[in-house]
């Protein structure tokens, strides 16, 4: 059998005129020794006629985790020091290579990433040169050992920034920043970038990350986090500058602890050609975050010299007088205020106005939020709560002390999802009777209040009517059931929420509009398998006893005040200046 192959090859032709985009020049390296007194990767000078050149891409590969961390050192027009030193995966924003996974990738659009479990680091980032330009490798410990790189560049090719076409001149150097690890005190402001007095730029990338032992555990967080971004667009502008990030993750277009503060209670990891979190962890007492931040489609220009600078955390600005937090004073009205919009106009005769909304509910949740129904007008009294188990549990078991589901993880018992003062709905020990479940949940409500599905703990049937299958049992809506096991009929468990079905005999709780959930073999104590259902968790009921009075529900998220401790911290700056 023979097999065709058609290659079709699109390529763009520029006339030969002095001036106009020149030819590609680079140097692709395999099994290049790399060595700690460094191994030329391009040794390039301009051909004649040239105006400048551009480097514009860079790729690497090699043993795990050490080509991660080889310093690549770029010479320009006969430096004696490189004015760009970078480790690969730090170029990229991720501090921590070993410590992820090996099937780890991620890219900030074209400008770089990682695209293969060992190595595959690349970016485009544009250098651009006058005259000449030399690349080594470097080994970062004193050992040699082989690795596969590439650099390129072309002639005379103009200077614009990836992903947003901004031009530069020529005549612009781009130049790598670094604070090194170290220890860094509280309220201590630390510069990533700054340009002397005279000088023009801007701010091209920013890589950033922190290693700390938080105070209280490594869940509990770090006070650095609400520390400010000032940029400074002047070497003489005075505090705070530009605030370009109310808080660490502000400035990376996250928000609330990169996720931490949020109703998952974790970081987030994102990657996009603007910013990213290449690593968030919370182990064995210590928290480690590593981002990056791009400024080519959101230029910050210095005009004449000037610097960006991050504070660890909070505090007063350096004249101690009074501020809100990052220096800047509370907004007032410079003019006019905008006209007043136009009176609500009554509702039509004979239509009641809508109810006002229901008060903020008290958190059922054992890890102290609200997974579902938190805006019923019972919302105080009945909730749904995330919850997943292993194997098969009963919903009438106990609670054995143990806080689970949600954030909290796996439940030993389903009740343990439920809060403090909270039980399963219509199980033994809510001792709640059908009457008292419908007096705070409606049919409506708990047939369309939340797409998944929420159990209860107690059979749809009685035990009475447990050998007897269609036609349907007489109405029983005010007898209180137990949790029947596999097999009997009417043993599935009464359910809310959209995933519920309503079964052959829907009249238990509400005529005609009572929800189980169904499946094969499915009972409500001994063979409820949640790994094998869509449940997404139980109803938890108010027994009275509640203790949680405002909670950290899904529709809000928590600040806590945290303890402000020294850090160790690393940063790049790429800066391009002209």
């Amino acid at each position: 059998m023979h097999h065709s192959v058609v290659l079709l090859f699109c390529v763009l032709s520029f006339p030969v005129v002095s001036g106009q985009i020149g030819a590609t020049f680079g140097n692709g390296i395999a099994g290049i020794p790399i060595c700690p007194q460094g191994s030329v990767v391009l040794n390039y000078t301009l051909t004649p006629g040239a105006t400048h050149g551009v480097l514009h891409h860079f790729w690497a590969t090699g043993a795990q985790h050490w080509i991660d961390m080889i310093h690549m050192e770029y010479y320009i027009d006969g430096e004696q020091n490189a004015s760009i030193v970078f480790q690969p995966s730090f170029m990229c924003g991720l501090a921590f290579p070993t410590l992820v996974n090996n099937t780890y990738i991620y890219q900030a659009g074209e400008l770089c990433g990682k695209n293969a479990p060992v190595g595959g680091w690349y970016n485009t980032f544009p250098i651009p040169f006058s005259k000449s330009v030399l690349v080594l490798a470097r080994s970062p410990d004193t050992k040699c050992l082989g690795g596969y790189i590439n650099v390129r560049g072309t002639e005379n090719l103009p200077v614009v920034l990836p992903g947003s076409g901004i031009p530069l001149p020529s005549t612009a150097r781009l130049s790598l920043q670094k604070n090194n690890w170290a220890v860094r005190q509280p309220q201590e402001f630390i510069p990533i970038a700054s340009l002397p007095a005279g000088t023009k730029g801007m701010m091209f990338q920013t890589t950033f990350a922190v290693e700390t032992a938080p105070v209280g555990g490594d869940q509990a967080g770090g006070g650095y986090i609400e520390g400010c971004w000032s940029f400074y667009r002047q070497h003489n502008e005075s505090y705070p500058g530009l605030v370009v990030g109310t808080g660490v993750e502000d400035y990376f277009d996250s928000a609330y602890y990169f996720g931490g503060d949020s109703m998952i209670h974790r970081g987030l990891l994102f990657s996009s050609p603007l910013s990213g979190l290449t690593y968030f962890d919370r182990s064995n007492g210590i928290e480690r975050i590593s981002a990056y931040r791009f400024h080519n489609a959101d230029p910050l220009v210095f005009t004449d010299g000037g610097s960006l600078v991050w504070r660890v955390g909070c505090g007063p600005n350096p004249d101690e007088a009074q501020e809100t937090k990052c220096g800047n004073p509370v907004p007032t009205a410079n003019g006019p205020l905008p006209p007043a919009p136009p009176p609500i106009p009554p509702p039509p005769s004979g239509n009641n106005p809508s109810p006002p909304p229901p008060p903020v509910p008290s958190s059922a949740c054992a890890d102290g939020t609200c997974d579902g129904f938190c805006k019923t007008q019972n919302s105080k009294s009945i909730q749904a709560c995330a919850a997943t188990w292993d194997g098969e549990k009963n919903l009438t078991a106990p609670k054995t002390g143990k806080k689970c589901g949600g954030s909290l993880g796996p439940c030993d018992s389903p009740a343990d999802a439920c809060g403090e003062g909270w039980e399963i709905c219509l199980s033994p020990a809510s001792k709640q009777t059908p009457d008292q479940f419908r007096n705070i949940m409606t049919a409506e409500e708990c047939a369309n209040g939340d797409p998944r599905m929420w159990v209860n703990g107690m059979s749809h049937s009685n035990p009475k009517w447990e050998h007897i299958p269609p036609p349907c049992p007489p109405n029983t809506q005010n007898v209180t059931n137990t949790c029947l096991g596999s097999g009997l009929w009417g043993c599935e468990p009464v359910c809310c929420g959209q995933e519920c079905v309503v079964p052959s005999c829907p009249d238990f709780l509400w005529t005609k509009n009572t929800r189980i959930h169904i499946a094969m073999g499915s009972g409500c104590c001994a063979e409820l398998n949640i790994v094998q259902t869509k449940i997404a968790g139980v109803m938890c009921c108010n027994t009275g006893n509640s203790v949680a009075d405002v909670p950290n529900n899904k529709e809000t998220v928590s600040e806590p005040m945290r303890s402000l401790t020294p850090i160790n911290f690393t940063s790049y700056g790429w800066v391009y200046t002209w």
